[in-house]
């Protein structure tokens, strides 16, 4: 298993090169999927930290009403009853949905890989921080990330993606991020301040009372008091990504004068989430890091350094190695 990961991490940083020969990349693509999948087949589903909770837990029964639905992130409700059109057995539609959403992933990696203007070191991390956390283990949260991150990737470039507008309905959380939609208008954190300023006391008199009435949303929030009451409890790994992207933040503000709109805003919305609770923060880690590495590449950089770096980019092989083992009980 260890072999074939290594296999998979060495095929992606090949395929992530760009080359004078275009069919050595798609080489490269071609072999990096064969692995991918053979090292999924050799996995099994059930290992994985989260799926217990989806097999067990998870509610797939019809909301009351269209409000209920709507605030029940009903993507994964959509994707197991279109499943269930074609198989009965609660575990065959669950492993098919871990299935689908392994697909949708490895798709959105090759269409990582393809980038020329990511510098392959940027592409790498998105692969040790977040391939076995997307394709493996999250099955709602994974398709709003992606989503985020090719937003994220055509706003830097002044391109249009709506998509993004689909978030919520995969993942309540994402709702805050919908605001970057907005980043190239005017004085877009002034808006950004007044929004906050006149949503709070809709949201707290009109809109929460109507919610707490549906069977939905008290499922929802139950799950937020978890974190904020701590019971969710930090670990010297969450501080260790919270030094971290200091650090990186501290470089880009300080150093590359990168002010960013998209990149302050998931900013901002992490520090908020890691001040109510770590692991919250943890959760909301990958947005500022999407944000960030989808970034266009300076063009006064150093083309000898950036060289070095995308070479040197292949050690992070161990850390991908251990992403498998703390996704998964192996």
């Amino acid at each position: 298993m260890i072999i074939v990961t290594i296999i998979v991490f060495l095929f992606f940083y090949l395929s992530c090169w760009n080359y004078s020969n275009i069919s050595y990349k798609y080489i490269f693509i071609f072999l990096f999927l064969i692995f991918a999948c053979y090292l999924r087949s050799i996995i099994p589903i059930e290992l994985n930290k989260d799926y217990y909770g989806y097999f067990e837990f998870y509610n797939f029964e019809d909301s009351e009403n269209i409000l209920g639905f709507l605030i029940s992130e009903p993507y994964l409700y959509l994707v197991y009853k279109f499943f269930k059109f074609f198989i009965i057995d609660h575990t065959s539609i669950i492993n098919l949905i871990y299935l689908f959403n392994f697909i949708l992933i490895n798709i959105f990696f090759v269409w990582l890989a393809r980038k020329n203007d990511l510098n392959v070191w940027k592409k790498i991390i998105f692969l040790v921080f977040y391939y076995f956390l997307f394709a493996y283990i999250t099955l709602r949260n994974a398709p709003a990330y992606v989503l985020f991150s090719v937003f994220c990737y055509y706003a830097y470039r002044n391109k249009k993606f709506n998509k993004i507008l689909l978030m919520p309905f995969m993942h309540l959380s994402t709702l805050p991020f919908l605001i970057s939609i907005f980043h190239n208008k005017k004085n877009y954190t002034r808006y950004l301040f007044l929004m906050f300023l006149l949503l709070t006391p809709v949201l707290l008199f009109y809109i929460f009372p109507l919610l707490n009435s549906l069977n939905e949303f008290n499922h929802l929030t139950n799950k937020s008091r978890v974190y904020l009451a701590g019971e969710l409890n930090a670990g010297i790994f969450h501080y260790i990504y919270l030094a971290f992207i200091s650090i990186i933040c501290l470089k880009l503000f300080l150093f590359n004068k990168i002010f960013h709109p998209i990149l302050i805003t998931t900013i901002v919305f992490y520090y908020v989430a890691f001040y109510l609770n770590p692991v919250l923060g943890f959760r909301y880690s990958p947005y500022f890091f999407m944000a960030w590495l989808t970034l266009k590449t300076r063009k006064n950089t150093k083309s000898k350094n950036i060289y070095y770096f995308n070479l040197s980019s292949f050690a992070t092989v161990i850390y991908f190695i251990f992403t498998l083992y703390d996704t998964h009980r192996l």
